[in-house]
């Protein structure tokens, strides 16, 4: 019985007899349906095997022979492109994946309509990549028009009405609309088991899914308790080291470490980052989160200079990529660099910050939320020093007034760090006029005690 990767190999060069018969000047249309129907079965596999980049030079090879033998608006040139456009985008090339996708849908639109099979296609990914080119209010809107599309046009049960609403689940996730995602995300989940299998790999990345959403719901022993299921069965299914299933590894390790078995969550996150490393190569897009979970697990175990040559790894392979920044990049970055400053490289993490707030502006708007997070944090940290400072003097001078103000220094830096970000005039307010108030009472509780200890010295 020939593998995957057997049958793989006989459908590119299946392919490959395909486009040497276009070139040399056969343009029948059984010849050309014959040879769609094996670009789609062949890609599609090459996807499930996780070979993103070896299917991105092969249908960039198809839409390009295409092109120049029967022209670039012919059905079977615009659905190679669409899977040119898919390759990309699992490879991390968003800005590349994102132009490709949206010709190919408007291409595909005019010719065959917006309701067809592979226009809908083509939507969905288009859709995926236009996430990280707009605000996420913007693609919440936009993914509940396709689910609605998808419903009338497929039915509630076909793979892409599925698809589309587990996207739609993960886009609310996203935005943090955690009540709207988690009963999609469930909903998803078992309408995935009853059509497709408790095994499928789409019910298993709707139970990944759904593990996440109980994460962030803040429900982490169930969180845990999915995401374990979901390794096992895509170890089962998929192997140990496909992609998809070293990203649910990578995902329980993270999620693990966050709660508290760190011991376990570094083994696992160690081994993720050595599978990815050998299997996609060591600049894939998808490693960045495990260098930096691994990071943090690192921070935790007081491992500061191990942690900071994953964080500065990331971060230079990041800043040499070819792609230009997008709101996802912009986030890790901002992720890696709070890493950066756990280490104890402040000021290095520090003027990281500024260039960034300086690149989230330019890419996304002052207004960006992203934006406003991160002016707060450079904001508040030379003030968040000074305190520190004058509570590590008082410490020395009056232990218990010090550890009682360390509590409502917290209290008021997250009030004043939440005005900061949403931009409400009256938290900043709050949180300054108490940080000041803090700082006066404070100083006063230490005159008050030299002065004390003073009339004691001279009334010996």
């Amino acid at each position: 019985m020939l593998s995957p990767q057997d049958l793989s190999r006989h459908g590119r060069s299946l392919i490959e007899a395909g486009l040497e018969a276009l070139t040399t000047g056969e343009h029948g249309q059984d010849l050309l349906d014959e040879l769609v129907r094996t670009i789609k079965w062949t890609l599609n596999q090459m996807s499930t095997q996780g070979a993103f980049e070896a299917a991105a030079v092969l249908s960039r090879r198809i839409a390009d022979t295409l092109d120049a033998s029967v022209g670039p608006h012919r059905a079977a040139t615009l659905i190679a492109r669409s899977y040119l456009g898919r390759a990309l985008l699992s490879c991390g090339q968003f800005s590349a994946a994102h132009q490709t996708l949206e010709e190919t849908l408007a291409g595909q639109t005019a010719l065959v309509g917006a309701d067809d099979l592979e226009t809908l296609l083509t939507r969905s990914f288009a859709l995926r990549a236009r996430a990280h080119f707009v605000s996420q209010t913007d693609v919440i809107v936009q993914y509940e028009e396709f689910e609605a599309d998808t419903q009338r046009t497929l039915g509630p049960d076909d793979r892409i009405t599925l698809a589309a609403r587990n996207t739609l689940a993960l886009t609310l996730r996203h935005a943090g609309l955690i009540t709207k995602a988690l009963p999609l995300h469930e909903s998803v989940l078992a309408d995935r088991e009853r059509v497709l299998g408790p095994t499928h790999p789409d019910t298993i990345r709707s139970r990944a899914n759904l593990a996440m959403g109980y994460l962030a719901a803040r429900r982490g022993p169930a969180a845990v308790e999915l995401l374990r299921r979901t390794v096992a069965d895509a170890e089962e299914r998929l192997g140990e080291r496909h992609p998809e299933t070293m990203a649910y590894r990578n995902n329980l390790g993270q999620t693990l470490r966050d709660h508290g078995d760190h011991g376990e969550a570094i083994r696992m996150l160690e081994r993720v980052l050595k599978d990815r490393e050998e299997v996609l190569g060591p600049d894939h897009f998808d490693i960045f989160p495990t260098r930096i979970g691994l990071a943090s697990g690192y921070i935790h175990d007081g491992r500061n200079d191990e942690a900071y040559a994953l964080v500065t790894r990331a971060l230079a392979l990041e800043a040499t990529g070819e792609e230009p920044p997008t709101a996802t990049t912009l986030g890790r970055t901002y992720t890696a660099l709070n890493v950066m400053y756990a280490t104890g490289r402040r000021r290095q993490a520090k003027r990281g910050l500024r260039r960034l707030h300086h690149d989230t502006k330019a890419v996304l708007g002052s207004d960006a939320e992203l934006a406003r997070t991160i002016r707060a944090r450079v904001r508040v940290h030379p003030l968040l020093v000074t305190v520190n400072r004058w509570n590590l003097a008082s410490l020395r001078i009056d232990p218990r007034a010090a550890q009682t103000s360390a509590f409502a220094v917290g209290a008021l830096f997250s009030t004043l760090l939440a005005g900061w970000i949403t931009g409400q005039a009256l938290l900043i307010r709050i949180g300054l006029l108490g940080i000041g108030l803090h700082l006066a009472l404070g100083l006063a509780a230490v005159v008050r005690v030299l002065l004390s200890g003073r009339s004691r010295r001279r009334s010996r």
